[in-house]
């Protein structure tokens, strides 16, 4: 009996040893699991994108989306922006603009109002070079690119105000932010609430990022044409890329550009890079990795001829919005700058001359059929790179 008692103890006890390890493992990946949770409760919300640079895609479209609470006072009204950015997006928007009323808000929203003005009078044709007589058949654009487009809705909301649209609008992106995107359009037009297409007659999706070397063959196979003028916008992009990848995009381009294409860029100089990386506030902007001091020379250097170069908060941007300091409106390569700056550029491949024909009274004067012929050259046979 005592033997069968002490054999009995024994084994409660080994029993007991094995359980109460299998308790003490259990408590520590009880407490782990809690404060990796609580970990994970502090991480920004990315709505299932890989990083904070995806999921700014949405928060440029909550900016745009409160634009909308100004009424009548608003610059633009962005239908789309509400779905696009999502409830959770909207919310940090709104709960920093209730910390800090003198916020992004204003400058994002005249960033988008400069690029709504410029991205129309671009695919119209109003502010190329070469128009003759502002002979629209000239110079309006065949097609548009969206370079970074993330939840860009301008394909669905601007009209030019001749009814003229572009034959395609390409939407360049990383997979999973266009992803995202179609699964927000897809919604709409099954609740019959999407829009029609305004800017272009049709709109294609190009999933590329633009710092690899063959983003450019994606766009060739989803159809752009390099002999059709073109429009392309970089609005919020070039900062977040590497500098060698910014000159591979410039100079590519400008290779796929037909003559008389167009650039539109928004970017910042060299001191902007510099404090966005040491900020302690914006884990966005200590993504930041480029920016020039001098964009005329930078976008010349890659054949760009640059038609203007203008400072946000100046008069020609900042549509009685801007609530910074004063700016300096002088516009001069500044490689010693040691201001922050945020600067839009408009640019373009400049057309092939046209020379007068035979019987011409002024000598170079253009004329209906000189205008005819280099509207084909532009179009039909340039040459393809």
């Amino acid at each position: 009996l005592m033997v069968a008692l002490n054999l009995f103890g024994v084994t409660w006890m080994r029993t007991f040893e094995r359980r109460a390890v299998l308790w003490g493992l259990g408590g520590i990946l009880t407490v782990s699991s809690l404060l990796l949770r609580r970990k994970r409760g502090r991480a920004p919300p990315y709505e299932g994108l890989s990083g904070v640079v995806p999921y700014s895609a949405l928060k440029i479209a909550a900016w745009r989306a409160v634009e909308a609470d100004l009424g009548d006072q608003a610059l633009f009204n962005d239908q789309l922006a509400v779905e696009l950015a999502g409830p959770s997006a909207i919310a940090e928007v709104r709960a920093r603009m209730a910390r800090n009323p003198e916020n992004v808000a204003s400058r994002l929203a005249i960033r988008t109002k400069y690029f709504d003005d410029a991205l129309v009078n671009a695919v119209e044709g109003a502010d190329v070079p070469g128009t003759i007589n502002h002979e629209p058949t000239l110079t309006t654009m065949a097609q548009v690119v969206l370079l970074g487009a993330g939840m860009d809705s301008r394909v669905f909301r601007l009209k030019t105000s001749s009814g003229y649209q572009a034959e395609v609008a390409f939407e360049v992106d990383l997979p999973e932010v266009l992803a995202a995107k179609q699964v927000v359009l897809d919604r709409c037009a099954a609740a019959g609430t999407l829009p029609e297409l305004q800017l272009a007659r049709k709109r294609i999706a190009v999933g590329a990022n633009l710092e690899e070397e063959a983003w450019d063959w994606r766009l060739l196979a989803a159809g752009f044409n390099r002999s059709l003028p073109t429009v392309w916008l970089a609005e919020g992009l070039l900062m977040y890329l590497e500098p060698a990848a910014v000159d591979r995009l410039a100079a590519k381009i400008f290779r796929l550009s037909a003559p008389g294409s167009a650039l539109l860029v928004s970017m910042v100089n060299s001191v902007s890079v510099a404090k966005a990386q040491a900020s302690q506030k914006s884990a966005l902007m200590q993504t930041w990795k480029w920016g020039s001091n001098d964009p005329r020379a930078f976008f010349s250097a890659f054949g760009w001829t640059v038609q203007s170069v203008v400072q946000v908060g100046s008069k020609k941007a900042n549509f009685g919005r801007w609530t910074g300091e004063a700016v300096d409106l002088e516009d001069r390569p500044r490689a010693t700058d040691t201001v922050s700056r945020v600067l839009y550029i408009r640019a373009s491949k400049s057309p092939p001359p046209i020379t007068p024909s035979k019987g011409s009274s002024t000598p170079g004067t253009p004329t209906k059929a000189n205008c005819t012929s280099a509207l084909k050259m532009a179009l039909f046979d340039s040459p393809q790179r």
